[in-house]
């Protein structure tokens, strides 16, 4: 699937990764935001703003319903996401 609607992040992105089922993908950014795509339903998502204070460095699914980030700010995450 192509689309042009994932372009919510205004900084470049510094992770990305599609969850088992490869249903929906977690990026995050040094913009500080996280988001949650759905590749079922493109307008489809869930935003984490201000996630990480100086910048999104990586993001990873641990479950189903949770990632986890981590970020220049030195601080790992866990968010539960509901998809």
């Amino acid at each position: 699937m192509k689309t042009s609607r994932w372009s919510f992040h205004v900084a470049r992105i510094t992770a990305l990764e599609f969850n088992a089922a490869g249903t929906h993908c977690v990026s995050g950014s040094l913009d500080t935001n996280v988001y949650v795509w759905s590749t079922l339903s493109v307008g489809k998502y869930i935003a984490i703003k201000g996630a990480s204070k100086d910048g999104v460095s990586d993001v990873a699914w641990i479950g189903e319903n949770k990632i986890v980030t981590s970020g220049a700010d030195a601080a790992i995450k866990v968010w539960d996401v509901s998809i």
